[in-house]
């Protein structure tokens, strides 16, 4: 039997040490979880680079409640970036902190602040996809759990300054 090689490194690394930028595959959207470190604009060009033709971010820190903020520059250089790279769809990941569906007041409180603020970014950077996750009962009931899931999910178009 064949061994594999521990590493496999495209043709032009094995030449010039040197990573190549790899050949997209036609019909295809190939893609990664894509670093937005020292400015989310970044991540296009890091995403292009590493040969996607999509990808997903967090667009701040997945392990906190309070996010960083995204400028309307920087935002319009990322949309440019996208654009330029023909980046699309473009996924974005939301907080794991957030529990729509929690029992406890406070933490569903926060959950609602950062999931609208989810949402206020991908509008901002041009997302086409959000995840989240529902959330935990935390030992509770499922059924009110699915329910708050749903009411955490809705608000009023007069309080978000990005709705149409």
């Amino acid at each position: 039997m064949a061994r594999l090689p521990q590493t496999i490194h495209p043709p032009e690394t094995a030449r010039t040490g040197k990573h190549a930028r790899p050949t997209p595959v036609p019909g295809r959207r190939i893609g990664i979880h894509t670093s937005i470190a020292g400015a989310i604009s970044r991540a296009p060009e890091r995403a292009h680079q590493l040969g996607c033709n999509t990808f997903q971010i967090f667009s701040t820190s997945p392990r906190q409640w309070k996010a960083s903020q995204v400028s309307a520059a920087e935002a319009r250089l990322f949309r440019q970036a996208r654009e330029k790279h023909g980046l699309r769809p473009l996924v974005i990941h939301g907080n794991y902190l957030v529990n729509l569906a929690s029992p406890n007041a406070e933490i569903r409180r926060k959950s609602i602040e950062s999931f609208r603020a989810e949402l206020e970014r991908a509008v901002l950077l041009g997302a086409e996809y959000l995840v989240t996750h529902p959330g935990s009962a935390l030992h509770g009931d499922r059924i009110q759990a699915m329910a708050r899931f749903i009411s955490g999910l809705s608000w009023r178009r007069a309080d978000c300054a990005w709705a149409p």
